[in-house]
């Protein structure tokens, strides 16, 4: 083709024909409506309850992946009063210079690229989520990935790295999911305040529908979109200065000041075990009556920490950020859950 440089391309099938091939039944499409109406009742603040994106920092095992989501599923049962859970899904990773792009673009982690497979793989195991009964959420990287399982997505997020990207913020205003802007690496808070006044306005431009063709599209703007506090490349911004900037520069902009707390990330400088420092403080600040913080992720998988893809893997164990493992997370968010149960009774 003149004027790229592509070295191979191949025809894929579009979003609607991989739709059709494994398709969510009629439970599966109540389950989904539920939960995304739950997650925007939550961040309006008509409900209560704190919403918690819990789970792998990316998706690459997905026997080890369910077995996580069962997990989170009988917690969800036990500590639904105060937390409503949602299960951390990205299937890609942005990468700053190198490294594994995640499944959908590279499933065998080999740089073989089998787009193909990977997307079959992400949309499998997003149905077999909501068999299980835990809404996903996933980071809208990829524009054009997203159209594949979006009808599977209860919950987006839109990265540190893409947060600024006019692109992104058209995703954005198009999406019927609640959407969580990160603030970028560099820390700049009005830069995720401006993406989501942004995102909130009608906006037109191309895009792709789920035929495969290429249309013009107009949206309405989405205006349940909110911060999410992740910490920068130096320091965290969990504590209450960053979250009291924050609400008020989502003010300024005319938006509900919702704001979702990162407990890794910058937050905890990438350590897992200082995911507890987070929680506690994030506790402590809705406990003293702060009503902006409404939600707070965590990356957590089966067995602690991380290891690099490739041969001799351990089972459960990430293989992109370090994750706490699944006992000290299960007992973090019980003992988060004992204090803020207080507030309901």
């Amino acid at each position: 083709m003149d004027g790229f440089r592509i070295s191979s391309s191949e025809r894929i099938f579009s979003p609607s024909e991989l739709v059709r091939s494994l398709p969510l039944d009629e439970g599966g499409k109540a389950f989904i409506q539920r939960s995304r109406d739950s997650i925007k009742a939550i961040l309006r603040g008509d409900d209560p309850r704190i919403l918690a994106v819990v789970g792998p920092c990316s998706i690459h095992d997905s026997t080890a992946a369910l077995e996580y989501a069962q997990k989170l599923f009988e917690l969800s049962e036990k500590l639904g009063d105060v937390f409503f859970f949602v299960m951390r899904s990205y299937f890609e990773k942005p990468r700053t210079v190198e490294g594994w792009k995640g499944l959908v673009n590279d499933p065998d982690m080999d740089n073989s690229f089998d787009i193909r497979r990977g997307l079959e793989t992400a949309r499998k195991f997003l149905l077999k989520l909501a068999e299980i009964g835990i809404p996903a959420g996933t980071e809208a990287l990829d524009t054009l990935a997203l159209l594949y399982y979006q009808d599977l997505v209860s919950w987006n997020c839109i990265g540190a790295r893409t947060c600024e990207s006019q692109i992104h913020r058209n995703l954005a205003s198009m999406l019927s999911t609640a959407v969580g802007f990160k603030n970028p690496t560099s820390g700049d808070l009005r830069v995720a305040a401006n993406s989501l006044r942004a995102a909130s306005e009608p906006a037109g431009f191309l895009w792709m529908g789920l035929d495969g063709m290429v249309r013009a599209v107009r949206t309405e703007g989405n205006k349940c979109c909110h911060m999410i506090l992740r910490g920068t490349d130096d320091e965290p911004n969990y504590g209450p200065k960053s979250v009291a900037l924050a609400a008020r520069l989502c003010e300024e902009e005319g938006i509900d000041p919702a704001i979702m707390i990162d407990c890794s990330h910058g937050n905890s400088s990438k350590d897992p075990r200082l995911q507890s420092d987070v929680i506690e403080s994030v506790t402590d600040q809705i406990l003293a009556g702060d009503k902006s913080i409404r939600g707070l992720m965590m990356e957590s998988f089966l067995e602690s920490g991380a290891q690099k893809p490739g041969c001799n893997m351990k089972y459960g164990v990430s293989v992109t950020d370090p994750c706490l493992g699944w006992d000290d997370t299960k007992r973090l968010l019980c003992a988060a859950h004992d204090r803020l149960s207080r507030r309901f009774s």
